[in-house]
């Protein structure tokens, strides 16, 4: 008999949703405890509970990077469950993170099970989202929308994924998000689109071509491994799963989970000519 399985959760924010979300749909299939450990890391220096409530039969546990005992327990758990074979599964790598992902034993051959992940590892068609984001950031992100939809017909989001992710940006250029906006004002004169992105000069361009249709909330902070730099990233998750529809970025976790939540059309700028 499985007694437990554990998670260790890997990557930023949409990766870490991504996992969660493929724990829920694994504890109800399989009616199992699911412990994931959600420590705190340069790429990501929050903890969930400042983000969002949990809305799954699974537990999150935090581990801090910054606590000596905490790491010494890691490396415990690493080391047990690769030398004694219980299951230890490495993470896919965190720029492909819908790659072949780890898989869970048998349950009838190994009772402890260990999973290191950035990605899913159960089938989530169907399973309502598992978490809720945290109410002062949903109701910032509500205000946000309400004020731009009082200005037009139709929503779009556009999330423009830049930073370390070397084939999103070489695939999801500018060029290619200019496109994708220039046809949906074709479609629809009265569309205004919000844009979350961390490249000032890119948002500061479209505003320039596009004019007042483009909307965007420069983040208070670039590092991740700062609270409020993820706070605001889950700010502009909530706020683009409100959106009507979703532009996003080339192998980005975070277009995938905003688009996934809102259950809105996702387009990804430039994966046509992948």
């Amino acid at each position: 008999m499985t007694i437990f399985y554990t998670v260790e959760m890997q990557g930023g924010l949409a990766n870490r949703l991504r996992t969660l979300w493929a724990a829920k749909a694994f504890a109800i299939k399989q009616q199992k405890t699911v412990v994931l450990i959600w420590p705190i890391l340069p790429e990501l220096g929050c903890c969930w509970r400042s983000l969002f409530t949990l809305n799954t039969p699974s537990k999150v546990l935090t581990i801090r990077q910054s606590s000596r005992l905490h790491r010494k327990f890691l490396s415990l758990c690493r080391h047990t469950f690769s030398t004694f074979g219980l299951g230890l599964n490495r993470a896919t790598h965190p720029g492909i993170p819908w790659e072949q992902p780890p898989r869970f034993g048998d349950a009838k051959f190994i009772p402890f099970q260990w999973i290191q992940t950035c990605g899913e590892f159960e089938e989530t068609i169907n399973i309502d989202p598992p978490f809720k984001p945290n109410p002062n950031l949903s109701k910032r992100a509500t205000r946000r929308i309400a004020t731009i939809r009082e200005k037009h017909d139709s929503l779009i989001g556009v999330h423009i994924r830049r930073g370390d992710h070397v084939r999103s940006i070489a695939t999801s250029s500018l060029e290619h998000f200019k496109a994708a906006i220039k046809q949906q004002i074709d479609r629809s004169e009265g569309s205004g689109f919000l844009v979350c992105t961390d490249c000032e000069r890119e948002a500061t361009e479209l505003r320039d071509i596009f004019g007042k249709r483009i909307f965007w909330h420069p983040p208070r902070l670039l590092d991740r491994s700062q609270p409020i730099s993820i706070q605001d990233a889950m700010i502009d998750l909530v706020t683009l799963a409100q959106c009507d529809q979703l532009i996003g970025s080339y192998l980005s976790s975070f277009s995938i989970i905003a688009a996934k939540y809102g259950n809105i059309p996702l387009q990804i700028a430039g994966a046509a000519n992948e």
